[in-house]
């Protein structure tokens, strides 16, 4: 019995340091998780262009030392957030995203981050996430006024006009003197059709002066026309034809403090442009190509400068050298394509590769509208209207805010006698929101001429004449429609006295 019970003891602590042994083990478990749980995370290494060697040297070596820096000691966000930022100011959009997105894995409560993390993702054409990553801002530095209106800036773009109004008026409620947010409430005006308080806003304002007084104009300018103040119109837009702002705003100023290099004469050439000066802009892009002859982009844009400004031969030189760095581009086989069309006029054998090079655009960017009315431009030219008519068809359906493609599509319609196409086409179009073009007007009056009406063609006729929104074939469209309606009349007249 005395053996029974010490054997019984001895079970009954081996239980109990059993017991003990794996408690002990589970506190330590789960302490070691807690303590794992507190400690940041491992410190990744910084994102580095794929050549390093191929970047302006000075930037290079910038770039190098940093990267270097942000993986030392406790995961230096100092230095990775300069790198970010040095990325930023000169272009390399892509991996100042990814090395902010880096920044924000570690602190995801830094609203100037995330403002400079949406501003490199709108650069990249990320509309959406853009937005999103600016609400982040907005709730974290509630107080800085450019972020509403930076926001606002890319709801108009995306049609969220409702809430675009709202963060503009937020915006001026923290800042009421601020132009970039006053000329965006006036640019919201005009995109909802009331161009007198657009006009009103930047006259009482005095926005004409000053920064981005050229944008200022060009506003001015679009509402006049709107009201049909041509003449005003005319004044106000010579020289600032699809100008772009150059927003700026104290964070984004201390970017520009990063540019090195070829960067800096980089940016110098984008606000040129971005203003409409393609003058200006074409010496820096000369300079930049001679440090960077590999810059599909830079060509690209250079060919755009001399193509706004009806250089022809220049325009198609430097399209064709970003071709041949990269036939793939998408802008410059669609640019090239369009400045042979111009040349065209002069030189029809051209037209051929026109062709050639829109269809390849089509191809690289089967979703793009652009290119399709690219290309149904140089079918048109080509005299192969039907192919013409069915091209403007799919940049219609592919882009709804085209309507000049539906229309155009209409009147081949008309031109080939097919009413009941034409018909369609233009039922297909929504009630614009200003004028109604004049090239449609026309439309609408030679279908009424067909079918017999002819005061209902003449009253239509004289909405089209008084119309702000007009392409340049719309004189030319405007005369032929005034012919055939003497004709009708005077053979109406004739049936009448032979009666």
């Amino acid at each position: 019995m005395g053996q029974l019970a010490n054997w019984r003891d001895s079970l009954n602590r081996r239980r109990v340091t059993v017991v003990v042994l794996s408690a002990a083990v589970l506190l330590l478990g789960g302490g070691a998780a807690w303590w794992l749980s507190r400690q940041p995370a491992p410190c990744p290494p910084a994102p580095l262009p794929e050549n390093l060697s191929s970047l302006d040297p000075e930037l290079a070596g910038l770039v190098s030392d940093l990267a270097e820096q942000a993986v030392q000691g406790d995961c230096d966000a100092e230095a990775r957030t300069r790198l970010a930022n040095v990325y930023e100011a000169n272009n390399m959009y892509s991996l100042a995203v990814e090395t902010y997105a880096q920044l924000l894995d570690r602190d995801p409560d830094d609203g100037v981050v995330w403002f400079r993390y949406a501003m490199c993702l709108e650069r990249e054409g990320n509309l959406d996430q853009a937005i999103s990553a600016m609400d982040r801002s907005i709730a974290l530095e509630p107080e800085f006024a450019a972020s509403r209106w930076r926001q606002a800036d890319w709801l108009l773009s995306a049609g969220d006009l409702e809430r675009a109004g709202s963060r503009i008026d937020e915006s001026l409620g923290l800042d009421p003197r601020d132009r970039s947010a006053l000329l965006l409430k006036a640019k919201w005006f005009s995109v909802l059709g009331d161009s007198e308080a657009a006009i009103e806003l930047i006259r009482e304002r005095g926005l004409e002066q000053g920064p981005n007084a050229a944008y200022a104009r060009y506003l001015l300018g679009m509402a006049y026309r709107q009201l049909g103040q041509l003449e005003q119109a005319e004044a106000l837009l010579t020289g600032v034809s699809n100008v772009r702002p150059a927003w700026s705003d104290a964070w984004s100023q201390e970017i520009a403090k990063h540019q090195i290099g070829l960067g800096r004469l980089r940016s110098r050439s984008t606000a040129h442009v971005k203003q409409g000066r393609w003058e200006q802009a074409i010496p820096l892009l000369t300079r930049l190509l001679e440090g960077e002859p590999g810059d599909v982009t830079g060509w690209n844009t250079l060919g755009i400068c001399y193509l706004k400004l009806r250089q022809i031969v220049p325009a198609v030189a430097a399209f064709r050298k970003a071709l041949a760095l990269n036939e793939q581009h998408f802008g410059s086989n669609l640019n090239l394509s369009m400045a042979l069309l111009e040349q065209s006029e002069s030189e029809p054998t051209v037209l051929k590769e026109a062709a050639r090079l829109a269809r390849r655009a089509c191809e690289l960017r089967p979703d793009a509208g652009m290119s399709r009315e690219g290309y149904a431009r140089i079918l048109f030219q080509m005299n192969r209207k039907a192919e013409a008519r069915a091209a403007f068809l799919t940049a219609f359906r592919l882009d709804p805010k085209q309507r000049d493609c539906a229309i155009e599509a209409g009147l081949i319609g008309i031109e080939l006698g097919e009413w009941e196409a034409a018909v369609n086409c233009f039922s297909q179009l929504e009630k614009p929101s200003g004028p109604p073009e004049a090239d449609l007007l026309i439309g609408l009056a030679r279908l009424r001429l067909h079918q017999g009406d002819v005061p209902g063609a003449r009253r239509l006729l004289a909405e089209a004449r008084k119309s702000t929104v007009i392409s340049h074939h719309t004189p030319g469209r405007l005369e032929r429609l005034a012919l055939a309606l003497e004709a009708e009349s005077g053979a109406g007249a004739k049936t009448g006295s032979d009666g």
